[in-house]
């Protein structure tokens, strides 16, 4: 079977593109609205998570994690479809 590794860039070109875009509008957004009200928002995101945290929190974020590696590898097989899992036979 060959390896088509130039999908895999394109795909992790994709998502870091979108993860850029994602931050860049997530600064802009703080940007706006100032220093006291990001510093007042993570006062009461610390205070929500992580002063008492739970072990539910861990899992969804784990479950979150798991999903963003199956959707890279499905992206993966949308670009390229020629690519199976099978092997081939000589």
């Amino acid at each position: 079977m060959k390896n088509y590794p130039v999908h895999r860039i394109i795909t992790a070109l994709i998502l870091g593109a979108a993860f850029g875009c994602y931050t860049f509008y997530d600064y802009s957004k703080w940007a706006m609205r100032g220093k006291d009200a990001f510093m007042l928002h993570e006062a009461q995101r610390f205070d929500k998570y992580m002063a008492n945290p739970k072990i539910s929190f861990s899992i969804s974020l784990g479950i979150v994690m798991i999903a963003i590696l199956v959707a890279y590898e499905l992206m993966v097989r949308v670009i390229d479809p020629r690519r199976t899992d099978q092997t081939e036979v000589l």
